[in-house]
């Protein structure tokens, strides 16, 4: 694979019932898909779509290139999960909004909606499938714990996986299902770094630096956010 963005291989987009609690649409809405589709000018393209979750919101990202691109107004409408984005390929001058839903076992449909700067205007259909661990070398499954910054003790999983030699990562806790922006493993020295989102909607960087022994992991994660920084310790130890 690509991108580690493919790693979102733990949910399907949508399709929740109505009457849901969040944690139960999340546990459906959570994961990554391979969209298939051919633009109105004939182009056949196969982006990756992530949907993750901060809190009670939801977050996605595009991904056609090698850097992601963040959904805006992501949101559940019913049976159909609704998210806007202006992609960079195109210079940001075209305003596309996915509305998508549960097509059948590990697949979802629905259409695209656009409109460019002053011009046209439309829309076309997709199609797609959910990306399977089958398509990694490898899958390790690690369960840590910490007391954040806030006081409060937290526990989390972090699903590594391999492509080739390179390595990806999925962090999920109660508040947060994402990915890692990066993920390294060089000996017994492990480093993940994400970026997440506070209830009060600060923006935080997180790096977890941790050395590996047998089974265990422990270390320090280091963290940035408003000019404002620091660290706690994290151990852990491997699931699966």
């Amino acid at each position: 694979m690509k991108l580690f963005w493919t790693i979102a291989v733990l949910g399907m987009i949508a399709l929740p019932l109505n009457a849901a609690s969040v944690d139960e649409v999340a546990e459906e809405a959570v994961g990554g898909w391979k969209l298939e589709f051919t633009t109105p000018d004939g182009e056949y393209r196969t982006p990756i779509v992530l949907v993750g979750r901060q809190h009670d919101e939801f977050v996605a990202w595009y991904v056609a290139g090698d850097e992601p691109e963040a959904f805006s107004k992501v949101k559940l409408d019913g049976e159909e999960l609704h998210m806007t984005i202006r992609p960079k390929e195109f210079g940001g001058d075209v305003k596309a909004t996915l509305v998508a839903h549960l097509s059948g076992t590990n697949a979802c449909a629905g259409t695209v909606k656009y409109a460019e700067n002053g011009g046209d205007s439309g829309e076309f259909k997709f199609k797609g499938k959910r990306i399977d661990l089958s398509e990694f070398d490898e899958k390790e499954v690690w369960k840590i714990g910490f007391v954040a910054p806030d006081g409060e003790q937290r526990r989390a999983q972090v699903t590594v996986l391999a492509a080739g030699e390179k390595l990806y990562a999925w962090y999920s806790s109660d508040r947060y299902e994402l990915p890692a922006k990066k993920m390294t493993m060089t000996g017994d020295q492990a480093v993940m770094s994400l970026t997440v989102t506070t209830n009060e909607g600060d923006v935080v960087d997180v790096s977890f630096r941790g050395t590996i022994s047998g089974d265990r992991v422990r270390g320090n994660a280091t963290w940035s956010a408003g000019g404002e920084s620091g660290s706690f310790p994290f151990r852990g130890e491997r699931d699966s």
